[in-house]
């Protein structure tokens, strides 16, 4: 049984010839340890820009067979015009199959004898192969062994005949020159060889500056696809948007502001958490009149308060803060509009004052877009719910635009986040593509097998041709608590990221951001209530990949709670 390179038969090869000579080379017995290359591209072809050998076959002991194959039922050579024809096409070929087959073989020998001497001894021939024709003419063009027919198919397998054509063809070569037939050739360490030079097998990893933008890119693409619904609102003044994460939530609640500017509107545009924060800031930074801050951050900057003097206890940040920034908003002109990402963390009646003053017309009568997660992500949850807070301040009338299409994470990825947060119902449609990469599971004891595993997961994902840069490990503790700061022989860093480190931080500081590849580490317990949206959270940050180390005192009841029935990857996978 020979070995086909590539294994199996390209499913877009049009000749059926080619189809029943690829079965018939691979399962001969007399091909055992043959290796045979299906349509090998010879970029250097002596006659064409480009060529091609429909088989070429490495036989240890012998040579090299290059085998064109016409799989026509009618065959016709126009002599006047020296043309050949091939069943019913017009179009007549100058070459003819034994030109074809010739121009193979010396372009063959030719890249061989470029890689060595002893490529440039090994024995070449070539022969025509007609599977559906009695091709019994003769010319001064070709050798009557040169041909292999239908009946000569009917008589012998094709194994027994490739060897009768270099039997020959050895013989013939012995004969017209100083080859010795005797001398061993392509023992199997030089097959080896042969095959590595005529097709060798490589790994090309696509740039991670490359891969990186075209990935985002590829979010934002997707992303695009939702902002279908900011136009079809767009004469509501107040909306809500709620909608899980990877929704686009975001992105929309981004463009949202920059329409509302492009209208000469000043617009406030505000989410929770501090990095997010920065990015969007970054995203709006040529808007003069766009606004953006943290909530918190906008309270500091109108109110005027020295945070490090005021001190940061939760005292200040939910009454002090907020009602020192109400004086000051005061004085202040309001703005034309509002924009609120994260808006399940800022349900808290002291900010929804803050809120209420910062637009012209307030909450019930002024122009404003409230984005948020608000039933799987509200890590720091405020005091109201969203139907609490319509209800208490008179917004039952504003209508609602479920995001429910998944724009950012692949399909398996989504899934898992669906089954870890025990979202239901689920995302309606993924946008991305499936690329065939499942999340991955591995399990720890002890701290130390889990810093060792972690250690074992990060090499691992840079072998695969990922950058640290691209790689953030997100811990269910609090981010001085996590296991990742004892991995010493690795260059980390906090969450904003450094060049060539590897970002670090809790899950909570990481939310409404995203990364090419996630970890989440330290999932020691399935019954605090935290867990399932922390690793919901956690697992919806990652666009490409995303690796759960989980204790395995806590396996059973991950699995049996979501129903993953994960596999570790400490099997499957070497971690």
């Amino acid at each position: 049984m020979a070995r086909m390179l590539p294994a199996v038969i390209d499913p877009t090869c049009r000749s059926p010839g080619e189809r029943d000579l690829f079965l018939q080379l691979r399962d001969d017995p007399v091909t055992d340890g043959w290796t045979v290359l299906h349509s090998l591209d010879l970029a250097e072809h002596p006659r064409q820009v480009v060529g091609e050998a429909d088989f070429v076959v490495i036989i240890p002991g012998k040579g090299i067979l290059c085998l064109e194959v016409k799989a026509c039922r009618t065959l016709r050579r126009d002599v006047d015009q020296g043309l050949w024809y091939y069943g019913s096409s017009a179009t007549g070929d100058p070459r003819g199959p034994f030109r074809q087959a010739a121009g193979a073989l010396h372009a063959i020998h030719d890249h061989l004898a470029k890689n060595g001497p002893e490529l440039a001894r090994i024995p070449i021939w070539s022969a025509v192969v007609f599977p559906y024709l009695n091709f019994a003419e003769n010319s001064a063009e070709w050798q009557p062994w040169e041909v292999i027919d239908q009946p000569k198919l009917r008589l012998h397998s094709m194994g027994y005949l490739c060897m009768e054509v270099m039997d020959k063809a050895r013989a013939h070569l012995a004969a017209k020159s100083s080859f010795d037939p005797t001398r061993p050739v392509l023992d199997p360490a030089m097959c080896k060889f042969v095959e590595r030079v005529l097709r060798p097998s490589f790994e090309v990893l696509e740039p991670p500056r490359n891969r990186l933008q075209r990935e985002e890119n590829e979010v934002y693409a997707y992303t695009a696809e939702q902002l279908a619904c900011l136009d079809a609102l767009s004469a509501n003044p107040r909306v809500i948007f709620p909608g899980p994460a990877g929704t686009g939530k975001t992105v929309l609640a981004i463009e949202s502001a920059r329409r509302e500017a492009k209208l000469g509107h000043r617009v406030l545009l505000v989410c929770f958490n501090r990095l997010l924060g920065q990015w969007m800031a970054e995203q709006v930074a040529s808007q003069a009149l766009i606004t953006c801050q943290t909530l918190p951050a906008y309270m500091v900057h109108v109110s005027g308060v020295d945070v490090d003097e005021t001190g940061k206890d939760q005292e200040f940040w939910n009454r002090t803060l907020p009602g020192l920034a109400l004086e000051a908003m005061m004085k202040l002109e309001q703005f034309d509009a509002l924009v609120v990402d994260e808006g399940q963390d800022l349900l808290k009646e002291a900010n929804i004052d803050v809120l209420d003053l910062a637009v012209k017309g307030g909450l019930r009568s002024g122009r404003w877009r409230l984005f948020g997660d608000f039933a799987h992500q509200r890590i720091f949850a405020g005091d109201l719910t969203i139907e609490s807070f319509q209800e208490k301040y008179g917004l039952t009338g504003v209508p609602r635009y479920e995001l429910t299409i998944n724009c950012r994470n692949t399909p398996r990825i989504a899934k898992r986040a669906e089954a870890l947060g025990h979202l239901a119902p689920g995302y309606s449609k993924y946008l991305r593509p499936d690329d065939g990469v499942e999340p991955r599971f591995a399990y720890y004891g002890e701290p130390a097998s889990e810093r060792a595993l972690l250690a074992r997961v990060v090499a691992q994902l840079q072998d695969e041709g990922r950058t640290l840069e691209e790689i953030v490990i997100l811990s269910a503790r609090a981010a001085e608590k996590s296991i990742a700061r004892e991995l010493r022989d690795l260059p980390t860093c906090g969450i904003e990221g450094e060049p060539g480190k590897l970002r670090c931080g809790s899950v909570w500081t990481f939310k409404g951001m995203e990364a090419p590849v996630v970890i989440v580490t330290d999932v020691d317990s399935w019954h605090d209530t935290r867990t399932p949206d922390l690793l919901y959270t956690a697992s919806t940050r990652a666009r490409q990949e995303l690796v759960v180390l989980v204790n395995k005192a806590v396996r059973a009841e991950l699995e049996r709670s979501t129903g993953l029935n994960a596999e570790s990857v400490e099997v499957r996978k070497g971690f």
